[in-house]
């Protein structure tokens, strides 16, 4: 992607154990100066970062959620992500964003161009992300979903 597009940055945000071994990566790359590591932040700077961003990258094999991805959505970001664990339940491959096979660095890199070189698509995953996360994800039916199940449950052990 650098090769491509020099201008690129690549912000990391949040922390963890592998944040020495991506910094010493980025040198070894070359790409040091295009990366930031910004640590942990709070919910006011993830938003601006988000309101800056033209991707969302999430390239993790095993993903329970998916909250980056999904809070990108909700902002408008457009998201390439792996098709792994339950980011195939928070995207739709080709309408809120793309989907790459796990592990495969040229596909996500490949994806990753695609949206920063073509603004017409970049425009279009952004616009499906809001509508997707408050129809699927919100918190209210979210909520009234897990209800019903507890409910559900609770009704078969009452009646066994």
């Amino acid at each position: 992607v650098a090769a491509a597009l020099p201008a690129a940055r690549l912000v990391l945000l949040g922390g963890g154990p592998e944040e020495t071994a991506l910094c010493a990566l980025a040198g070894q790359l070359g790409i040091a100066s295009a990366v930031t590591f910004a640590g942990r932040v709070d919910e006011a700077a993830k938003l601006a970062y988000y309101a800056r961003a033209g991707l969302l990258v999430s390239a993790s094999t095993m993903e329970g959620f998916g909250l980056a991805v999904g809070e990108a959505m909700a902002c408008g970001v457009p998201v390439v992500a792996s098709a792994a664990g339950s980011l195939p339940e928070l995207v739709e491959d080709g309408i809120s964003g793309l989907l790459v096979p796990p592990g495969d660095i040229d596909a996500l890199a490949a994806a990753m161009l695609r949206v920063l070189q073509e603004p017409a698509l970049a425009q279009r995953l952004a616009a499906a992300g809001p509508p997707r996360i408050d129809r699927f994800f919100r918190w209210e039916r979210t909520t009234q979903q897990t209800l019903a199940c507890y409910q559900e449950v609770l009704a078969r052990c009452a009646s066994s």
